[in-house]
């Protein structure tokens, strides 16, 4: 089998990014997000935006997700990120695909898949699910070009 390289760039959406242009180094095990760090993602819908890396959740499983069309999926392996609050979604509708990265070190770590509030314990809480991208490059035999 053949193996495809891909090397990103961070589009140019026209929300302002700190790294905008900057190619994505080679990724990272979401085990591995570096405490005090700050995750990012550039979505065609919300733009850049940023959560501190202590609002994720790694591994969960049994995610059920329900999409239009198929209605609910479940997942195991997912990443989920706390939204800084509800005003301020990390993601939305339209930026699935989003490549979710560590701020100002490049190290990309998932694909956004899906968002939104839920209730927990009686509180709404805004949540982004991410597939672990080291899952997806396998699934693919792809591999990411760092610099």
């Amino acid at each position: 089998m053949p193996c495809y390289r891909m090397t990103p760039a961070l589009p140019a959406t026209g929300f302002p990014a700190p790294e905008e242009g900057r190619h994505v180094k080679a990724p990272i095990d979401a085990l591995d997000l570096p405490l005090g760090s700050r995750l990012a993602k550039v979505g065609r819908t919300t733009g850049y935006t940023s959560a501190p890396a202590e609002s994720v959740a790694i591994g969960l499983n049994d995610v059920s997700i329900s999409f239009a069309g198929l209605g609910n999926l479940r997942f195991d392996g997912m990443i989920e990120i706390m939204w800084p609050n509800l005003k301020k979604p990390f993601s939305a509708s339209g930026d699935s695909g989003s490549l979710c990265y560590v701020e100002k070190k490049m190290h990309a770590f998932a694909l956004i898949v899906a968002g939104g509030v839920v209730e927990r314990n009686g509180v709404d809480v805004g949540v982004s699910y991410a597939c672990p991208l080291d899952a997806i490059l396998t699934e693919y035999k792809a591999e990411v070009l760092g610099s």
